[in-house]
């Protein structure tokens, strides 16, 4: 298992993994470009190809891309899809929201994201 995320994150996530076996770190990086980029040489060594991507669903797109420019083959595993609650039907669908406001501004991120790195590429 590699986790990977720096400024502490790839060590959060170290002390919360319940599981057994091997775990390595990338914890220099500071986005999901660099996550791909410093995570790739400790994937290579290890003889990995195929991995199973886990991140938000609105970062998988461009995470899914990094990596997949590294040669490997992604199996996403996106987390963090929201449901609609009680209160989503009916006359509260016109009514705005404060997860709307954050999904549209989140998506809105992840696109520019997009586009950031396709000129960077």
């Amino acid at each position: 298992m590699l986790l990977s995320g720096g400024d502490h994150e790839a060590e959060t996530m170290a002390r919360a993994y319940p599981g057994e076996g091997e775990v390595w770190l990338e914890d220099q990086s500071t986005d999901t470009h660099e996550n791909a980029e410093l995570s790739a040489p400790i994937l290579q060594a290890h003889g990995v190809k195929t991995i199973i991507l886990v991140t938000h669903a609105f970062h998988m797109r461009r995470a899914r891309r990094a990596f997949e420019r590294l040669g490997f083959e992604v199996r996403p595993a996106a987390t963090g899809r929201s449901s609609r609650g009680r209160w989503s039907g009916g006359i509260f669908l016109v009514l705005p929201s404060a997860d709307a406001l954050y999904a549209s501004s989140s998506a809105l991120e992840e696109w520019l994201g997009i586009f950031y790195y396709l000129i960077r590429w």
